[in-house]
């Protein structure tokens, strides 16, 4: 399971990217740039919660299109926060969530990252699936959408097939 962050953000984001499934070898700098900025994004508000970090990351005008979040950067902060307490009251778990970084594709202003999401030891896991929208002239992330799906465990699974592989 996650603990405390011991490595800087920048050195974690490098070893992240670099670790990628799926990763595309021709990548430009233009694809590179918002793929290294949203394992920053999520490792900032939900590994480092280094919340002014996330408020430089994305617009003041954030638009979320998650029905229970709000439209602004802080909702990334609340949901950060909110999961946290979940893992504390439930599971008397009172540190970060671990994330795994499946995939990360960029075409155009479009971020697209299948993320495992374990809440605290034991926890089968989230199959996140976000797509955030890059503005490079700003150098932040202007928009976002998502959809979540449990990993069941493997006795209620009907085929072998990995979600993640």
């Amino acid at each position: 399971m996650s603990s405390e962050p011991t490595v800087p953000l920048k050195q974690r984001v490098d070893e992240i990217f670099n670790g990628l499934k799926d990763r595309n070898p021709n990548w430009t700098q233009e694809q590179i740039t918002p793929a290294k900025k949203v394992i920053e994004l999520f490792e900032s508000a939900f590994i480092y919660r280094d919340f002014d970090n996330v408020k430089r990351i994305v617009t003041n005008t954030y638009v979320q299109h998650n029905p229970f979040l709000h439209d602004d950067p802080y909702s990334i902060i609340e949901f950060g926060k909110w999961k946290r307490s979940i893992a504390k009251e439930t599971q008397n778990f009172d540190g970060p969530p671990a994330l795994i970084y499946h995939r990360i594709m960029v075409d155009g202003d479009l971020v697209y990252v299948q993320l495992e999401w374990r809440n605290h030891p034991g926890d089968l896991g989230i199959n996140i699936m976000d797509l955030l929208r890059w503005n490079k002239d700003l150098q932040q992330f202007t928009e976002h959408w998502d959809a979540n799906q449990e990993v069941p465990p493997k006795d209620k699974r009907n085929n072998q097939n990995g979600i993640f592989d």
